[in-house]
């Protein structure tokens, strides 16, 4: 029997029970999405400006490591923040409006180099992971899947995998993309759009199933 035969959602509007109170709603996936998303995508729209602050937000660093089982490891999250703040300015927004045009070949090989590229910014105990749940997040648009345990091989390993897999079961647990139920009337367009759009819902119910077993005991 397929390991993807009983699929167990991502709570997709519903604030996740095991983070502070259990209350807030920035904790659900729709929540993470639009603080990581949706910071970027309205940053691009002024100019990536923001009154001198991150353009990621450290309290929304801090829920992710929360949500991920990521740990800061002497590290602070407003240290997080810059560097991350950095990457983005560097290589995400020069490139913001063509990340959707490029081929699914280029969108491939750029999800490698920017994992390896942000990993290398943050350093760390487990930099790759920590990069990968970080643009899982804020890009969307790119086919990126997350490292859920340090001890299952390279990002590019994993990628490779994942890949793989993702188009063979794909059947087996896609479900239609939900509608956004977080945020201002713009920010739920935005992230309705993005959703919609791409795969990004199905490749995140594909690492909710693949999380609790390795992906070479999936196969049917």
């Amino acid at each position: 029997m397929s390991a993807y035969n009983k699929i167990r959602l991502p709570q997709w509007a519903e604030p996740n029970t095991t983070i502070g109170s259990g209350h807030d709603i920035r904790t659900s996936e729709n929540g993470l999405l639009n603080s990581f998303y949706g910071s970027l995508e309205h940053a691009s729209r002024f100019a990536w400006l923001n009154a001198g602050r991150t353009l990621i937000d450290k309290t929304y660093i801090n829920l992710l490591w929360q949500a991920v089982g990521l740990h800061l490891r002497g590290r602070t999250s407003d240290e997080l923040a810059r560097e991350l703040d950095s990457f983005i300015r560097t290589h995400i927004a020069p490139r913001w409006d063509d990340l959707e045009e490029w081929n699914p070949e280029q969108q491939q090989q750029r999800v490698g180099e920017l994992v390896d590229i942000l990993a290398g910014v943050l350093g760390g105990q487990d930099p790759q992971r920590e990069a990968s749940w970080l643009l899982f997040y804020m890009l969307p648009q790119l086919p990126v899947f997350p490292l859920w345990a340090s001890d299952i091989g390279t990002y590019a390993e994993h990628h490779t995998a994942c890949r793989a897999h993702f188009s063979h079961h794909l059947p087996t647990f896609y479900t239609p993309a939900p509608k956004a139920a977080v945020g201002t009337p713009d920010e739920r367009c935005a992230i309705d759009q993005a959703v919609k759009m791409g795969d990004w819902w199905q490749r995140r119910c594909f690492i909710a199933q693949a999380m609790p077993v390795t992906l070479d005991s999936q196969i049917s």
